[in-house]
């Protein structure tokens, strides 16, 4: 079929949804029915001039069916209409709108009453926020998909979106922010009886207070997770004498628990930002870091890969 069949086409299905809504005003006014069978016809033009990439009109195209839908009540189609719309953007490399539409098609979701998928969408925004290298309005995005996911309960779908929520605390060196992110990821920890990661959050908290060089910090908060959580084993084991050792100035000790295999199963930003730690508060040499991580028992496994979710488990 050649391109100019095809926009004969797209311009029928527009004209057909211009004439039913015209058809509408002479019953004193347009009904729910009238606007979604619209929408659909400007739906159908809009995948021809999309198919075609008349990217311009095929975005005009969607959010004028995206407007009907709304007006029909149907948010769920009108969510579906902007998603459709980010893979244009997409396909040009045009990020920002990108997540401007994405963004849309969650606001679509949540007033259609899919929390789910509503929280999904701010998710897929942060990650292309991320990768545009805006960690800020990325965990902006985050911490909003996480406050949908906690205001229903939907605690078994935090575990992602908190571990890239600490990811980009901890990338952008805002470590109060990064512990500020594990100790709400161990509020859904604990709705979900995965009381081993709350202990690895709290060895990943004292590692980003001493990072910052407060090791009171990382007592005190030590503390306040074995209150409010119980922490126990062989993290909280680890934790005390992380900052034992730090608060004693003790490089040979502090190395030999760096070493420890536990670390290796910490977020993996935390686990790479512990072989740079030494109780000065200084950097350690590249050569040094070496030497600590080779310290390790030798049975301990590969650090995990960022998306790697055995870190959850």
């Amino acid at each position: 079929m050649s391109e100019a069949t095809r926009l004969e086409e797209a311009s029928k299905h527009i004209k057909s949804a211009q004439k039913k809504l015209k058809r509408g005003l002479t019953k004193w006014s347009i009904g729910a029915n009238d606007y979604d069978v619209a929408a659909l016809e400007y739906e159908s033009a809009a995948k021809i001039y999309q198919y075609l990439k008349k990217h311009k009109t095929a975005i005009e195209t969607w959010e004028t069916a995206a407007a009907h839908h709304e007006k029909a009540d149907n948010y769920y189609c009108q969510g579906r209409c902007f998603e459709s719309i980010a893979i244009i953007h997409k396909d040009q490399k045009n990020q920002t709108e990108q997540i401007n539409a994405i963004l849309s098609a969650g606001k679509a979701y949540l007033e259609d009453g899919k929390p789910d998928k509503g929280a999904d969408a701010y998710i897929r925004a942060a990650k292309v926020s991320r990768d545009i290298d805006s960690p800020v309005k990325a965990a902006e995005y985050v911490t909003q998909a996480l406050t949908i996911l906690d205001d229903e309960e939907l605690y078994h779908l935090t575990p992602e979106p908190a571990r890239l929520l600490i990811s980009l605390r901890v990338k952008s060196g805002d470590y109060q922010k990064a512990v500020e992110a594990i100790k709400r990821s161990a509020g859904f920890f604990k709705q979900l009886k995965q009381s081993h990661n709350i202990d690895k959050g709290a060895v990943e908290i004292v590692i980003l207070r001493l990072a910052a060089k407060d090791p009171v910090l990382a007592e005190r908060d030590l503390h306040s997770m074995s209150e409010t959580f119980g922490i126990d084993g062989e993290e909280a084991i680890t934790a005390q004498d992380l900052v034992r050792a730090y608060q004693e100035a003790d490089e040979e000790q502090f190395n030999s628990v760096l070493g420890r295999q536990v670390l290796t199963f910490l977020h993996p930003d935390i686990a790479r930002l512990s072989k740079k730690l030494s109780v000065s508060g200084a950097p350690k040499p590249a050569k040094q870091a070496s030497d600590a991580a080779a310290t390790a028992d030798t049975t301990a496994v590969a650090e995990p890969d960022e998306d790697d979710m055995e870190y959850w488990k």
